[in-house]
C-alpha cells in the first residue's frame, strides 16, 4: 500500500497592500508614467504642449498682451509704452530720418555709433538678404546667419566687432540644466541670448564666480553651456523661418523663461523677493520681429480675468517690433533693439544684482 503523501505546500508570495503598491511596482510605474508623459509631450503639437505647460508645476501659462496693461509690472508697462511709440512713429527713429528718403539718409545722417557704415546702406543690404532668403525658401539657419545675426551685430558691436556691457551669444545647443528643467515637459532651447558682461576682474565678475561655484552646473544661469556659465542672460531670442511655427517658438520661449525664473530664485532665502519683474524675449518669424515677456507668479488685484494671480509664470505674447521686408520696418527693429539694450543696461542689470548677487547665499 502506498504511503499517502501530504498535498504539496503552496507557495505564498507576499501581497502588497491594496492601498500601498509595492516599492518596485511604484518606482516602475512612476518611471513608466514619466516616460509616457515625456513621450506624449515631446510628440505633441505645439498647441497641446502649451496645454501641458499650464498643468505642469514648473510650467507656464501663455496669454496675449492685455489692452489694459495696468495689471502688469510697472517696469514692463513703461517698456511697452516706449516700444509702442517706436512702432507708431511717435518717437524719433534712428538719426531722425523717419520722413526722409533713403538717399537723403545716406547723405545726411550717418550712424553715430557706426560711422563706418551708413545706415541706409546697411538697411538696404538687410532687406536684400531677407528677400533672397524668402524667395529661396532658405532654412532657419540661413536666415539666422544672413539676416538676424547681421542686425544684432550692427546694433550691439558697433566698433571693431566689440560690444559694451550687453552682447549677444549663440545658444542653439544650450540645454536647460536638469535642476531647473520642467518635470513633465520636454526640454527646449532658444537660438540667441543677450548677455551682460561685467568685465574680467571686476567686483561683479568676482561675485558671480563666487556664487556660481555652488550653483548647479557651476553656472550663473539655468544652462551651463560655454560662456553662459559666467555671463548672466538678460534677453532671449528664438528664430523661425517663414515655414516655422510661432506657437512652437512660444513653447520654446515659455519653457526657457520658466527655467530661467527658477534659476534666478535659486538659493534665495526669501522666494517672495523679486527685483526682476519680468523677462524679455524676442520671437522672429521670417521677416517679422515680435516682443514677448514672461512675468513670474505673483498675486494680482486686477479685475481682468487674464491678470489674476497664478502659480506659474505667464508668457505674454506678442507685440510687433518691425519687419525686414521694408526700410521703415528694419529701422523700427534697430530702434527697438536699442531701446531693449538700454533697458537691460539701466534697469535689468541693477535688478539682477539686487536679486541674485546681493540677496542669494553661496
Amino acid at each position: 500500500m502506498t504511503t499517502p503523501r501530504p498535498p504539496p505546500r503552496s507557495q505564498h508570495w507576499p501581497l502588497a497592500s491594496p492601498n500601498r503598491p509595492s516599492p518596485s511596482r511604484t518606482s516602475s510605474s512612476r518611471s513608466s508614467s514619466k516616460r509616457s508623459v515625456s513621450a506624449v509631450s515631446r510628440n505633441s503639437s505645439p498647441t497641446k504642449q502649451l496645454r501641458l505647460a499650464e498643468l505642469d508645476k514648473n510650467g507656464y501659462t501663455r496669454r496675449a498682451f492685455p489692452l489694459d496693461t495696468s495689471g502688469l509690472p510697472t517696469s514692463l508697462q513703461a517698456l511697452l509704452e516706449r516700444l509702442e511709440e517706436i512702432d507708431s512713429g511717435e518717437t524719433r527713429l534712428p538719426y531722425e530720418w523717419w520722413d526722409q528718403s533713403l538717399k537723403q539718409a545716406d547723405q545726411e545722417s550717418q550712424s553715430r555709433s557706426r560711422p563706418d557704415v551708413p545706415l541706409a546702406a546697411f538697411i538696404t543690404r538687410v532687406i536684400q538678404r531677407a528677400i533672397e532668403c524668402d524667395e529661396n525658401n532658405e532654412l532657419e539657419c540661413v536666415w539666422s546667419d544672413q539676416v538676424y545675426r547681421q542686425i544684432l551685430s550692427w546694433v550691439l558691436r558697433p566698433k571693431d566687432d566689440l560690444s559694451g556691457l550687453v552682447d549677444f551669444h549663440a545658444c542653439t545647443s544650450s540645454r536647460i540644466n536638469r535642476a531647473f528643467s520642467p518635470s513633465t515637459l520636454p526640454p527646449k532651447m532658444v537660438d540667441y541670448c543677450l548677455v551682460l558682461k561685467s568685465g574680467a576682474g571686476s567686483d561683479i565678475s568676482r561675485q558671480i564666480d563666487m556664487l556660481r561655484a555652488s550653483r548647479p552646473g557651476i553656472s550663473i544661469n539655468h544652462t551651463d553651456s560655454g560662456a553662459l556659465c559666467k555671463y548672466p542672460i538678460g534677453l532671449s531670442l528664438e528664430f523661425k523661418s517663414p515655414e516655422g511655427s510661432t506657437t512652437e517658438a512660444e513653447v520654446q520661449m515659455g519653457t526657457w523663461h520658466a527655467a530661467q525664473l527658477r534659476s534666478l530664485l535659486h538659493q534665495c532665502p526669501d522666494a517672495s523677493f523679486q527685483a526682476i519683474e519680468f523677462l524679455p524675449g524676442i520671437i522672429v518669424h521670417g521677416h517679422e520681429w515680435y516682443f514677448v515677456a514672461t512675468v513670474p507668479p505673483r498675486p494680482s488685484t486686477s479685475r481682468d480675468p487674464f491678470l489674476v494671480g497664478v502659480n506659474t509664470p505667464t508668457l505674454y505674447s506678442r507685440i510687433s517690433l518691425g519687419s525686414t521686408s521694408k526700410a521703415r520696418g528694419v529701422c523700427k527693429i534697430i530702434s527697438s533693439l536699442r531701446c531693449l539694450v538700454t533697458w537691460l543696461e539701466e534697469e535689468y542689470w541693477s535688478a539682477f544684482q539686487k536679486q541674485v548677487l546681493q540677496h542669494q547665499t553661496p
